[in-house]
């Protein structure tokens, strides 16, 4: 879930009523995936809730993950119809490409490539958006579920069947492992260089400092989807399935927790400039 955010005009769509619980919630905004495989009556979809706490449904695919850019747009992932779709700042589809082996993640990369994590297959592929050609693959990871691409063009994969994270460099080579974490399908940059983890069967989130070292561990429960640093260095993690999304302090500390119906299987907070 992933870069730093901006807000979106709303769509005028018509809420669900199943949606409506959320109005109480604090009034930060956020974008939510509810996904046809866990999503309860009508959720399924791309949500937007406002400053109001208003929840909207914005685009009708079937989404898996999403990823806000800095030009407004949005990246899709739809893991059962085996497609990225980027959709323009008004939620309109721009361009997709098909034929990837359920995809469950995609990021930005260098040079505009998108970087799309495939689960079972155990790879992941950079890809041209222009002509849909994979540029370059990863391979040899057991159904990973998150990846996140560094600097120095290299990623660290969260290679979840494995039970690790794994840092790769440029060139696609191994350089160091983070092993002992049960089935890890987060990995998440920090401000400071370091990263965050959570993972799908504990309900627990690690930070890592930029030297690699755990700098907290903390077990908030649930079924954990998905972990951010806002700007102000609080997290923000969604337990999908539980339809939950807790706000952490810096130092991994539970302020709150919003309350949302399950099925989410993506959150994003979305930040005004």
């Amino acid at each position: 879930m992933k870069a730093l955010l901006l807000a979106v005009p709303l769509a005028t769509t018509t809420p669900v009523c199943a949606f409506q619980e959320a109005s109480h919630v604090r009034p930060d905004e956020l974008l939510l995936c509810l996904d046809r495989k866990v999503a309860r009556g009508d959720g399924i979809g791309l949500w937007y809730r406002d400053l109001e706490g208003r929840m909207t449904r914005v685009w009708d695919g079937e989404p898996y993950d999403s990823l806000w850019l800095l030009d407004r747009s949005v990246m899709v992932v739809e893991r059962w119809k085996g497609r990225v779709v980027h959709l323009s700042p008004e939620f309109e589809e721009l361009r997709s490409i098909d034929g990837f082996t359920t995809p469950v993640d995609v990021e930005r990369g260098r040079n505009g490539l998108w970087i799309v994590v495939e689960h079972r297959p155990g790879r992941v592929v950079g890809v041209d958006p222009e002509t849909g050609e994979r540029v370059w693959t990863r391979t040899g990871f057991d159904g990973p579920f998150d990846a996140t691409p560094l600097a120095d063009g290299g990623l660290l994969v969260a290679d979840s069947g494995n039970d690790r994270i794994v840092r790769l460099d440029a060139d696609g080579r191994p350089v160091r492992t983070w092993t002992g974490i049960d089935f890890p399908n987060v990995v998440e940059p920090t401000s400071d260089g370091g990263f965050l983890v959570a993972n799908w069967t504990g309900g627990e989130v690690r930070r890592f400092d930029a030297a690699g070292l755990l700098s907290w561990h903390r077990r908030v429960g649930g079924t954990l989807q998905s972990a951010e640093e806002r700007p102000d260095g609080r997290i923000t993690v969604s337990d999908g399935y539980g339809g939950h999304v807790y706000y952490l302090s810096r130092r991994g500390l539970i302020e709150r927790v919003d309350r949302f119906p399950n099925g989410c299987v993506d959150c994003e907070t979305v930040f005004r400039p």
